[in-house]
């Protein structure tokens, strides 16, 4: 893949860590066991991950959710990219033809967490969820835009998208960068008055303030 979706890095992984709330030891060892296309470093603190792998960050990171364990992640990933390509755990088709691939391991007892896919009252849902409305799909059928799980969780809707912020994470509203927000309530400026300076509710601000303290919370 020669798109800057994956050859372009974006953010570190700490940084990648900080607004996926995962830890960035977790990601070290998914990129280690090249579970995600993490591109050579060329320096220290030189970001290392594209859009396509934040993408698979915080798909892995579902699962991770979901309750499967380390071996159990691994197998699926592994299994998906031989059914669908390199690129497998981030690919449109995973949403349709993706079932029977699940199944299968359901089936084949590799992952006793997904034994209830096979009536689709389980896991199933989760993963389509995570593709469907966390992603927004080029006409490749790849990611163009990323939707971040962990701020809407928390009550704020955060994008990650080369084309704003420069491929820092934004509020998708105002494409205003979260870590600017963030700055300016950490140097000590009220909630009123950062929403006011970047046009964000009380909420946005909020969200974005809870998601960093729960990345530091895990680091």
């Amino acid at each position: 893949m020669d798109d800057e979706r994956f050859t372009e890095p974006l953010l570190t992984k700490m940084q990648t860590g900080r607004h996926l709330v995962v830890p960035r030891t977790t990601i070290t060892d998914w990129a280690s066991r090249s579970l995600i296309h993490v591109l050579p470093s060329i320096g220290r603190y030189a970001p290392t991950m594209p859009l396509a792998a934040i993408a698979e960050t915080q798909v892995l990171r579902g699962l991770k959710a979901w309750g499967l364990n380390s071996r159990e992640i691994t197998a699926a990933a592994r299994r998906l990219r031989k059914k669908f390509g390199p690129y497998g755990v981030i690919t449109q088709q995973l949403a349709t033809d993706g079932v029977n691939v699940l199944r299968e391991l359901a089936d084949a007892g590799q992952i006793k967490q997904w034994e209830r896919v096979v009536d689709g009252q389980a896991l199933l849902p989760e993963i389509v969820d995570d593709h469907i409305h966390f992603i927004d799909w080029a006409p490749d059928g790849f990611p163009l835009r990323l939707r971040l799980r962990s701020y809407k969780n928390a009550g704020a809707d955060v994008i990650l998208d080369p084309r704003f912020g420069y491929g820092d994470p934004v509020f998708e509203r105002t494409k205003t960068r979260v870590t600017d927000v963030t700055r300016l309530f950490l140097v000590g400026e009220s909630l009123d008055f950062v929403g006011d300076e970047y046009d964000l509710t009380e909420d946005e601000v909020l969200a974005a303030i809870r998601v960093l303290s729960a990345e530091r919370a895990v680091a």
